[in-house]
């Protein structure tokens, strides 16, 4: 008897004032926490330059961190087969 399972690793979706945010899976959770506290920060002083600075360097490592998870992805889901 073979047996198969998938494996599939999705992007962790986190909600910001109303907005949902994509992280990648590998992304850490004071990463994710630091960027949610920041990006409140921002949206109720819009005027803090060094918020809204912090929060861009902090979406860029997010946005590259997606990227690289969509492009090292595997077409093929990992199978298993027991048996």
């Amino acid at each position: 008897m073979t047996q198969n399972s998938m494996v599939k690793v999705r992007p962790v979706i986190l909600k910001a004032h109303g907005n949902e945010v994509a992280f990648a899976p590998g992304y850490s959770e004071s990463a994710r926490n630091r960027f949610i506290k920041l990006r409140e920060q921002v949206d109720r002083a819009p005027f803090d330059t060094d918020a809204e600075f912090e929060l861009a360097i902090e979406d860029k490592l997010r946005v590259d961190a997606l990227n690289d998870f969509y492009a090292n992805r595997v077409t093929d889901p990992f199978r298993a087969k027991a048996g």
